[in-house]
């Protein structure tokens, strides 16, 4: 454990320009996530909380159910990242990839919740 706990708090790791920027833009993806979600609290009584393309509006509920959508998106994010510094010293193209996966994943879970947007305005 206190030899993750010293890769953690590496400079090489922190000093690394795509580790920073791939950070940097989870943590954008990940704010705006929680930021638009707190849009909907300002709407009374049900609403959709899930839409496919075949069926359009499925499920429906109380306005806190769609704060699933950013938690999931935040928990993969911090799972990710703590992959990636494990295996930034050995593997480092893993790392890489493991921070464009949580960017795409991060995606996603901003689109969910756009999408679900459109259907209140």
């Amino acid at each position: 454990m206190k030899r993750y706990w010293s890769k953690l708090a590496s400079v090489v790791f922190w000093q690394d320009k795509i580790v920073v920027a791939n950070i940097l833009v989870i943590l954008f993806l990940t704010v705006s996530g929680w930021l638009l979600v707190a849009q909907f609290e300002r709407f009374e009584g049900f609403v959709p909380w899930h839409y496919t393309v075949y069926f359009g509006i499925d499920r429906v509920g109380p306005w806190w159910r769609v704060v699933q959508y950013p938690t999931f998106g935040s928990l993969v994010a911090l799972i990710n990242f703590f992959l990636a510094v494990g295996f930034y010293h050995q593997r480092r193209l893993f790392a890489y990839l493991i921070f464009i996966i949580t960017i795409f994943i991060e995606l996603l879970v901003l689109l969910q919740i756009l999408g679900l947007l459109w259907f209140l305005f």
